[in-house]
């Protein structure tokens, strides 16, 4: 048996291309990127400031909507108790059928403001609970009470520029300004000469 000798030859070549001189394009775009990847970052950092503030906003969005509702409550047995009391000066015949009556009206605004603080309460309670990712229905107790103002621990005139200083949204807003900028100094690169060189 005779079996044909066919050469079977493969050849592999392997070149790379290295940049010489580019104008500026190449450490421009790096530059644009690394302002982009920190305008990102101040990005996360927005989202949480203010996923912070809305949950501290609505926990004492709570609080204080409890508050109202026990002050209500209050209000209210002092309104019960002194409709008894009128009506019984009314019975013995020393207050007139309209003190009874006034105190009734008063009574009743003082309950319809206990209803509307218990349904001010149950939105504060559900807004909080769904940001919390909490159950439907999940009883939210405070643990704080509301107390007096307190006062600033430093001059606002010295707080003020340290708070705008530590915005992150400042800082992503520099930072895209700053991409843009190297953006545009990659794109003036192109207009200016350019030389690579092959290896092969």
């Amino acid at each position: 048996m005779i079996v044909p000798n066919i050469p079977d030859n493969t050849t592999f070549a392997v070149g790379v291309t290295l940049p010489l001189y580019t104008g500026g394009r190449i450490d421009a775009g790096e530059a644009a990127a690394r302002s982009g990847h920190d305008a990102a970052g101040n990005d996360r950092q927005v989202v949480s400031a203010d996923l912070v503030l809305e949950t501290t906003s609505l926990y004492w969005g709570l609080v204080t909507a409890r508050e109202s509702e026990r002050v209500v409550a209050r209000a209210l047995d002092a309104y019960e108790a002194h409709l008894v009391d009128a009506r019984n000066r009314e019975q013995v015949g020393v207050a007139a059928r309209s003190e009874v009556l006034a105190v009734q009206v008063e009574r009743d605004r003082a309950r319809l403001q206990q209803i509307r603080a218990a349904q001010a309460a149950a939105i504060a309670e559900a807004d909080l609970g769904r940001l919390l990712d909490v159950p439907p229905g999940t009883p939210i107790e405070p643990i704080d009470e509301l107390a007096g103002g307190v006062a600033p621990p430093e001059d606002l005139a010295v707080l003020l520029p340290e708070a705008l200083g530590a915005r992150p949204e400042r800082a992503a807003l520099d930072s895209r300004a700053t991409a843009e900028e190297w953006r545009a100094e990659a794109f003036r690169a192109t207009t200016r000469p350019f030389a690579f060189t092959d290896t092969r």
